[in-house]
């Protein structure tokens, strides 16, 4: 192993000296993930939490040299299973997210932005820090890089307002928290004036008081929420008349946001959110419309694709 370990530093090192010679082709992109793909089968069979962090370290090192490499936007990385990578669909920017699981059943994320500076015509990049263990009331608070809720992402969807001509980024992302509870987010990224990354907005009408800037969804770790993006009939019948013509909605089909309803075990289970549990056949979604998602209850999902895509 150590003698595994020191091959695999030595390559991180060769990867900033190297860089003037050989960093024109794919060549020095697949010696990276090499890397990257033996580190990160150290840290799954590594037997002690210290020797998973020095890994990760090594891990996050040895990523962050090979994106700022000519090309790497577009290299797939597809060797190392551990790392999910997603472009949003301008292609502005990609997200390299991983996860390091500890012993206890914890988890931390990880995640670096790169993004690409029209006026500059360059990438920026950007290392988010998991800091979700000590923000409070984190469905109510804006972020910055240096304050991520955690999360792994696997859906961009984009957004731009009519009404600031302001493009939002809608993440969708699953992490297991512990032991007990998984949690299913709905994440807002926007770019101020200068290009740096916020996280969080107040998008989001007829839920929480209209104060939720992202919204969190936390379950048993044993079940498995559904939470995806489609396009789907919008509900029919008088009931919906009313709602859907004030909120904006018009049309008979949206792009939606569909995931399942979840309860409790029993009604005294309430707010003990390992006992929390996707409800048989009840969906409800967000619909954006007027430049925020619209909140809707009990929608019929039974045509969905979504109703069968039950992710963690």
């Amino acid at each position: 192993m150590y003698k595994l370990l020191f091959s695999i530093q030595l390559q991180a090192c060769l990867l900033f000296f190297g860089f003037p010679v050989i960093a024109q082709n794919n060549a020095y992109l697949k010696q990276a993930e090499d890397s990257l793909k033996s580190i990160a089968r150290l840290i799954r069979e590594s037997p002690s939490d210290s020797a998973k962090v020095h890994l990760n370290s090594l891990f996050s090192t040895t990523l962050n040299k090979a994106i700022h490499l000519p090309g790497s936007f577009d290299y797939p990385f597809d060797s190392v299973k551990i790392l999910g990578k997603l472009k949003s669909p301008d292609k502005i920017f990609r997200t390299y997210n991983w996860n390091l699981p500890g012993s206890n059943g914890s988890n931390i994320s990880y995640c670096f932005l790169q993004v690409h500076n029209k006026s500059k015509d360059q990438y920026d990049y950007y290392n988010l820090h998991d800091r979700s263990d000590s923000i409070e009331k984190p469905e109510i608070q804006s972020q910055d890089a240096d304050h991520w809720y955690g999360a792994l992402y696997y859906t961009i969807i984009k957004n731009t307002s009519n009404r600031d001509k302001k493009t939002y980024y809608t993440l969708l992302g699953w992490i297991a928290k512990n032991r007990f509870i998984a949690e299913k987010i709905i994440e807002i990224l926007c770019f101020d004036s200068i290009g740096t990354p916020r996280f969080g907005a107040k998008i989001f009408e007829n839920f929480q008081d209209g104060q939720a800037r992202r919204v969190i969804f936390r379950y048993s770790v044993s079940a498995r929420m559904a939470l995806n993006y489609s396009e789907m009939d919008l509900p029919a019948g008088k009931k919906w008349t009313a709602m859907l013509k004030q909120s904006g909605i018009k049309g008979k089909k949206a792009k939606m946001i569909i995931f399942d309803h979840l309860v409790p075990l029993d009604p005294q289970l309430e707010n003990q959110y390992q006992f929390y549990v996707p409800e048989a056949d009840t969906y409800d979604a967000f619909v954006f419309s007027q430049n925020r998602w619209v909140f809707l209850q009990e929608v019929n999902a039974r045509n969905s694709p979504t109703h069968i895509q039950k992710r963690n």
